[in-house]
């Protein structure tokens, strides 16, 4: 059924929580989803079935490896490599060097912007360890930024700060009324005087 199965992966520890204590505890959900060609549960379903490793020892054995007799762990400049050739495939030559892994962290932060997820769970779903982080890569989509003046230019606005509303001074109100009342007072002696 699909939502009820899900890859469950525990993540190492990383340069932005070396001792595990901020997101250690923390593990990834990646819902089952074989109708997806790219549904990662449904890739690590399938490596995990050509390879199986049993119980205990997945804690001890690299999920991604070179050599899969000694499931040799797969190094960053192998990873780097793929990429590469993945980024060759399917994105312009003159781009190629604009992308790296990090790529896709910065693509996942800005998608979950634009579906309006609050920025402290941006932070946690990408394993920032600082809400700077989600400032900086959470960038919005230019069709988003450009509905958001869209609706802008569409609203009546009235607000404003107390520095301009205009100075009512009691003194001068108060003198106004006095004033006010002393010319209605005279008029009044003299109708009075009149009759």
């Amino acid at each position: 059924m699909l939502g009820r199965d899900k890859a469950v992966i525990r993540p190492p520890r990383s340069k932005a929580d070396q001792f595990g204590i901020v997101w250690g505890a923390h593990p990834i959900w990646i819902v089952f989803d074989d109708s997806d060609v790219a549904n990662a549960a449904w890739w690590l379903q399938r490596i995990e079935l050509a390879f199986p490793v049993l119980a205990a020892a997945r804690l001890r054995t690299a999920l991604f490896f070179t050599e899969a007799r000694a499931f040799t762990p797969m190094t960053h400049s192998t990873v780097d490599t793929y990429l590469g050739h993945l980024l060759r495939v399917n994105v312009p030559a003159d781009k190629v060097a604009s992308y790296s892994f990090h790529s896709f962290r910065i693509g996942f932060a800005c998608a979950l912007l634009a579906a309006n997820c609050p920025y402290d769970m941006i932070q946690a779903l990408a394993r920032w360890r600082s809400d700077r982080s989600v400032a900086i890569y959470a960038r919005l989509n230019p069709s988003d930024y450009a509905a958001w003046v869209a609706k802008a230019l569409q609203q009546k606005t009235t607000s404003t700060t107390a520095a301009r509303l205009p100075v009512i001074d009691a003194h001068d109100a108060v003198a106004t009324f006095q004033a006010a009342g002393a010319h209605f007072r005279a008029a009044a002696i003299d109708d009075d005087a009149a009759e």
